[in-house]
């Protein structure tokens, strides 16, 4: 079965919102008049590229970058023959991963231009801001890495500002984002480029943010962030692999959320003393001290009796919850405290059953997830079935006063105290935590030595057999199962070959770029701005080591 794009449809739908965008044939129908018909309504001399556009694209989460495939810029008269090239790559590329799909293509005008970048907004949990990497030299230069940071303000002065040059993209640019916060109900990831003939932004792609989870945390960036850390040993752990960055107003509100659980863990035996094992980074990454953590979940002496001896009774309590649920009543703070109270103690009684995966982000009070009323099924009380049906009710909840905050967005930087007495964030709060949370290559990457060097990706040293593409834009064979890739930079089309990689080194790239969140996400040793020993060749056998040394 085939199925359109969904960045095909998203680009469509930013078009009818009046963005600016190539004009786009679908060519699984056209015949040689459309063709001609297309070609006509184009400017004279007009150059075009033929794109893949199938659904398998828009898969790993949410969605992946770029796409299978994409022609370079062609003149009128090489359509009918890069038409066929791209059927044929792209039928190669569906067998390969063994999709049922016929290729789909789409014929695009290409946009001539020198500047162009990428565009997150809403950036991080920051509603009124957007976040822009901008090359001088064109857009693909900006995926692959070479490119400026900047972050432009919606409402207030940029916390970041362009270079004086690109002074005048500021305008269109926030007027771009304006029109993406209108159209789209997700945080978006576009491409843009500025084009001199028409003397506007054009939008050549837009799709759902891949979220980072978690985030890097050294020495280095803590001295960026002035961090001044609890006494510890303060780290990376699943508890933030599964929240990702938190804003305040979420931090804070979790902290309060697990202090009201102490009394239902503490009726099974746990310690649960104070909630002092989370702290939350400028940017909004978590860490955990494992040490603190261990000892909040602790029994006390007679742990094992209680929690044997209290299950029917929490049990019995949580039953009658579920039997008694009102579902469309206004948000509750007691309420979600109830549903996240309840959680905590199934999870416990379960040792985990009824978990389900995706779950990164799902916390944050800036990401809306319109989550549709959980169904509930009273008819088994089996702790792994109430674990995850009390899970499905505190995120039901949670969305409540998330389609609240959506009306004032600047409230998750307030703390969960601040907001409940209604005090209002000023600019200068907003553009300090803005600057705080950018954490991107371009700007960490210059102080970054080889000494500290570490992966985006996973923290583990790997093995495999060294391949090494010199020309990626000429590249065009797989990528073997298990290998160590090296490359000038990571392209889109390799996306789908991440998570069967041991790693990764790229000479340029960004920290937001798809392929190293990605890369995070499929657990792969991830490398930017590390230069390969030159003694080593293609196809030998390597250890890749936690400082993205390689040792035969």
């Amino acid at each position: 079965m085939t199925q359109l794009s969904k960045k095909y449809a998203y680009l469509s739908q930013a078009e009818k919102a009046g963005m600016i965008t190539p004009k786009t044939l679908l060519l699984n129908n056209a015949d040689s008049h459309d063709l001609q018909q297309f070609i006509a309504t184009c400017e004279r001399g007009s150059r075009f590229i033929i794109r893949s556009m199938q659904s398998a694209e828009d898969t790993h989460q949410q969605s992946y970058a770029g796409h299978f495939w994409s022609s370079s810029a062609i003149n009128a008269d090489e359509i009918v023959a890069t038409i066929a090239l791209a059927k044929k790559e792209n039928k190669q590329r569906l067998k390969q991963l063994h999709l049922q799909e016929s290729p789909q293509l789409m014929l695009q005008e290409f946009i001539e231009h020198h500047i162009g970048g990428v565009l997150f907004s809403p950036w991080s949990f920051f509603a009124n801001y957007c976040f822009i990497e901008y090359s001088t030299q064109s857009v693909q230069a900006a995926v692959e890495g070479i490119a400026s940071p900047a972050v432009i303000g919606l409402k207030t002065d940029a916390p970041l500002a362009l270079a004086a040059e690109m002074d005048f993209l500021e305008t269109p640019l926030r007027l771009l984002t304006t029109k993406l916060q209108s159209t789209f109900d997700f945080p978006v990831d576009s491409e843009w480029v500025y084009s001199e003939q028409k003397q506007a932004i054009v939008l050549l792609q837009v799709r759902p943010q891949t979220r980072l989870v978690g985030a890097l945390f050294n020495a280095t960036v803590a001295q960026q962030q002035q961090v001044t850390l609890p006494i510890g040993r303060w780290q990376y752990a699943a508890l933030s692999e599964s929240l990702g960055k938190l804003s305040p107003l979420s931090f804070s509100l979790l902290e309060q959320l697990y202090d009201d659980a102490r009394a239902g863990l503490q009726s099974l035996g746990y310690r649960a003393k104070q909630v002092d094992f989370m702290t939350r980074l400028p940017d909004g990454s978590v860490l955990v001290e494992p040490q603190l953590e261990k000892s909040f979940y602790s029994a006390t002496t007679f742990g094992g009796f209680w929690k044997s001896f209290k299950a029917p009774q929490w049990q019995q309590k949580i039953t009658q919850l579920l039997n008694t649920l009102t579902l469309d009543s206004e948000f509750s703070y007691a309420q979600l405290s109830q549903y996240f109270q309840y959680w905590m103690v199934a999870n416990a009684l379960s040792n985990g059953q009824g978990r389900e995966e995706n779950t990164a982000h799902a916390y944050e009070l800036s990401w809306r997830q319109n989550l549709n009323a959980p169904v509930i099924n009273i008819s088994d009380n089996s702790w792994a079935v109430l674990n995850k049906q009390l899970k499905q009710l505190f995120f039901f909840e949670l969305e409540k006063i998330k389609q609240q905050l959506a009306q004032t967005p600047a409230n998750v930087l307030l703390s969960w105290q601040d907001y409940l007495c209604n005090k209002t964030v000023s600019t200068a709060q907003e553009q300090q935590a803005a600057t705080m949370a950018l954490y991107d290559y371009s700007l960490l990457g210059a102080t970054l030595s080889h000494g500290n060097m570490q992966s985006i990706g996973a923290k583990k040293e790997v093995a495999g057999m060294l391949f090494i593409i010199e020309n990626p834009s000429q590249f065009r064979q797989d990528i073997p199962e298990g290998s160590i890739l090296i490359a000038p930079y990571f392209d889109n089309q390799w996306v789908q070959s991440i998570a069967k990689l041991k790693g990764i080194i790229v000479a340029q790239g960004g920290y937001l770029s798809h392929s190293a969140i990605v890369a995070r996400e499929s657990n792969v040793a991830y490398f930017v701005g590390k230069k390969a020993n030159n003694s080593l060749q293609h196809g030998d056998y390597v250890t890749l080591s936690l400082s993205g040394e390689l040792v035969q």
